[in-house]
């Protein structure tokens, strides 16, 4: 986004910059763009996109509501409410399975986890370890492109794979997933996986 015409000090257009003032004026260019001033012209450009692919009146009276929150809640429009019930049916049908099938083990003991065993919030979480993404879709989980997919880990050195922890690759919305063959090490590792505050894992 380019900005024209607009002075981060008074008379700016008639100061050069140097090398004595250059620290000055990218503390001043970042201040712009972090802040209201930069955000206004921002929500300006997304408000004129928003209105020409969304015509409902009551959406389009719903992001003025917003706007004039600030745009904070403009993830709400995106993403949705993260605090809802998790869609958990709508997640399980969608899902892709690479190396594994719907019979094995280790799917159906997670599937059984994922319905009984996770609270709201550990559902979010995991959605999340997979795909960064912090709320289900707004058009449901068909939605995603691609599908989630949880993909059977054949690495020699996962043989052993009770000792090794579930792990992602978000921009493919893919889950790696160890065959652990026991319902009680499957939920301990995927507790610690999605819990883990370093983030998910990119490998």
């Amino acid at each position: 986004m380019e900005y024209e015409g607009i002075e981060l000090v008074p008379n700016g257009n008639e100061i050069p910059v140097t090398y004595e003032n250059l620290h000055f004026y990218i503390k001043k260019i970042t201040d712009f763009k972090l802040n209201n001033k930069g955000l206004d012209k921002f929500m300006e450009y997304f408000v004129k996109g928003f209105k020409l692919v969304v015509q409902d009146e009551f959406m389009l009276m719903v992001l003025s509501t917003f706007i004039f929150n600030e745009g904070k809640d403009i993830s709400l429009i995106v993403n949705g409410d993260s605090l809802e019930k998790f869609p958990i049916d709508d997640f399980i049908s969608n899902l892709k399975l690479q190396g594994y099938n719907e019979d094995d083990k280790t799917i159906k003991d997670l599937i059984y986890i994922l319905k009984n065993d996770f609270t709201n919030d550990q559902l979010i979480k995991f959605f999340h370890f997979i795909t960064s993404l912090r709320a289900p879709p707004f058009n449901g989980f068909s939605s995603l492109n691609p599908l989630i997919c949880i993909t059977k880990i054949t690495d020699p050195d996962f043989i052993d794979s009770k000792h090794h922890l579930p792990s992602s690759s978000t921009c493919f919305n893919l889950l790696r997933l160890p065959d652990y063959k026991n319902k009680d090490i499957l939920f301990k590792k995927l507790t610690i996986a999605i819990e883990d505050k370093g983030g998910f894992n990119l490998a």
